[in-house]
């Protein structure tokens, strides 16, 4: 209801008896504000301390995620950097780290070491070949040697 003053409030009313031969009426009014202080409160409470709840879980939550994903991908980039800026096939990357990150470094050591094989190999074989090809052109100045030799004989 609205009071003679114009505020909301809330009413309530009753008949008392006394005796038999009167009935008296009893009515209570409290302004609505101060009925509404005490959930007010609880409500302003309970949003406070859910946006500290809040604020907390996403601080940890992101210092969680740091550790665990950004620090190892950090890690990981900068040994790939440093492979390729030092090319140097022996360096490994830790594979110490959260499942998927630690599958990758696994599969790219195991890339590092067959390319590093494969090097190897065609080191040797390039060795092999320029000894093959020193081989053959020693036979060659042989050979033309003779050939010379059988000219100068045949002339």
């Amino acid at each position: 209801m609205i009071d003679y003053n114009g505020n909301p409030v809330l009413s309530a009313y009753s008949s008392i008896s006394i005796g038999q031969d009167f009935k008296w009426a009893i009515l209570s009014e409290i302004d609505e504000a101060e009925v509404l202080i005490a959930p007010h409160d609880i409500r302003n409470t309970i949003i406070t301390a859910s946006i500290v709840v809040l604020a907390l879980i996403m601080v940890l939550a992101l210092f969680i995620i740091n550790i665990s994903l950004v620090k190892p991908i950090e890690k990981f980039k900068n040994t790939l950097l440093n492979i390729g800026e030092h090319n140097d096939l022996t360096i490994k990357i830790d594979d110490n780290a959260p499942a998927e990150i630690s599958l990758m470094a696994k599969s790219f050591n195991r890339l590092i070491d067959e390319l590093r094989t494969l090097i190897d190999t065609s080191k040797q074989s390039s060795s092999e070949n320029a000894a093959i090809a020193h081989e053959l052109s020693t036979t060659a100045l042989g050979v033309g040697n003779n050939v010379e030799k059988s000219v100068g004989v045949v002339e």
